[in-house]
């Protein structure tokens, strides 16, 4: 009997601040930061995103910026954007929880490369200067898990599949007629995404 009542009183306060943990929390407006680490195999992109976060019981909204880890040798401007959205079902303070996930995003980069091209004809060879406008927009679905760290801080990962769409402007400039076959090129595609990342709730 006092063995038992030993145990009871030692993991009374466990259990106190797991309860404190999974519900007072939840019911507060907590802003935080997070850096993740997002794959588009689709794409051939991989980049940082660090990210402004704004949680409210089982809700977290994320906005932030794309910071790319590489360029193609041709691309002089590279710029992206993106919204995440997550609901937990249950709740995001246990040490592990689920969560379903939405995102968004806007990519838009510049190419510009210089190159020859040989004409038969008159068998010369013409200079031509390129500069393609890259722009994207896509939407991806998915489910992912979140590992509670220390106080605020958390390990986050998820995998999600949508749809984007995306729009080439080619211009060349050249002084031969032939190489000069400006135009624009635009489609829908299937698009993949997995990321990793950490963030902090104040």
């Amino acid at each position: 009997m006092k063995n038992a009542l030993l145990v009871t009183v030692l993991l009374l306060p466990f259990y106190t601040f797991s309860q404190s943990d999974s519900t007072v929390s939840d019911s507060q407006f907590r802003w935080g930061t997070a850096v993740s680490f997002p794959v588009h195999p689709t794409r051939n992109a991989m980049y940082l995103l660090p990210a402004i976060t704004y949680s409210n019981k089982n809700h977290q909204f994320e906005l932030g910026t794309s910071a790319y880890l590489w360029k193609q040798s041709s691309e002089r401007n590279r710029y992206g954007g993106n919204f995440n959205y997550r609901y937990y079902p249950n709740t995001q303070n246990t040490r592990f929880s689920s969560f379903l996930f939405l995102n968004a995003l806007f990519n838009y980069r510049i190419n510009e490369r210089s190159y020859e091209s040989y004409y038969y004809p008159n068998q010369t060879f013409y200079r031509i200067d390129e500069r393609i406008n890259y722009s994207e927009f896509a939407t991806h679905f998915g489910y992912g898990i979140q590992i509670k760290l220390w106080k605020g801080s958390y390990f986050i990962s998820d995998v999600s599949a949508g749809t984007g769409y995306f729009k080439n402007v080619e211009n060349r400039t050249t002084n031969h007629p032939v190489f000069a076959n400006n135009g624009t090129y635009s489609d829908w595609d299937l698009s993949f995404r997995a990321s990793l990342g950490v963030g902090w709730r104040f």
